[in-house]
């Protein structure tokens, strides 16, 4: 008899994860100094930000495949493969933004990167509340290609914080140069 192996999509959502990681120790340093040459030697927050914007364009499609894939039965390895893509996007997105965060808030970035710790476990916490309903009434496809397009609809932040956050933070007290 033989059983069925369980996979634990946990894992490969770490291994993904691990994938940005290696990808933000490698690269995000190295993008930010080749930005700071740019920019004759001067170096700005926002330069932390493009692998961030690679993750955030990422996210909406790997949320949207995700619900295809279990909405059309494909295969186990797939729905695998989406899983580790998922966490590959969101660390991809995480790690370059608390890179800015600390770098934009200097003495205050403890109680900023609070903040985004905060709003980010109020959205986990009340995002999956609407999931189930979602699902009931749109099915699995369609529910997850919502919760791709609001995720879709957040990718120009990264991008508008890149080009004008420099000038924005002029307005802060706790973020100013």
């Amino acid at each position: 008899m033989f059983e069925l192996a369980v996979f634990d999509t946990d894992k490969l959502a770490g291994i993904g994860s691990g994938c940005s990681v290696l990808v933000c120790n490698r690269y995000l340093d190295r993008i930010y100094i080749k930005m700071r040459d740019a920019n004759d030697g001067v170096g700005c927050p926002e330069f932390r930000l493009p692998l961030c914007i690679i993750g955030a364009l990422a996210m909406p499609f790997t949320v949207a495949s995700y619900g295809w894939i279990a909405e059309l039965h494909l295969p186990l390895s797939f729905l695998l493969l989406s899983v580790a893509l998922q966490g590959t996007a969101l660390l991809l997105a995480m790690i370059p933004l608390m890179a800015y965060v600390v770098d934009a808030f200097g003495l205050y970035s403890a109680s900023a990167i609070t903040g985004v710790i905060v709003m980010r476990c109020l959205m986990s916490t009340f995002l999956p509340l609407s999931t189930g309903p979602l699902i009931d009434s749109l099915g699995l496809g369609w529910a997850f290609t919502v919760f791709g397009g609001i995720s879709l609809a957040l990718v120009p932040i990264p991008m508008l914080m890149l080009r004008y956050g420099a000038h924005w933070r002029r307005f802060s007290e706790y973020s100013r140069d």
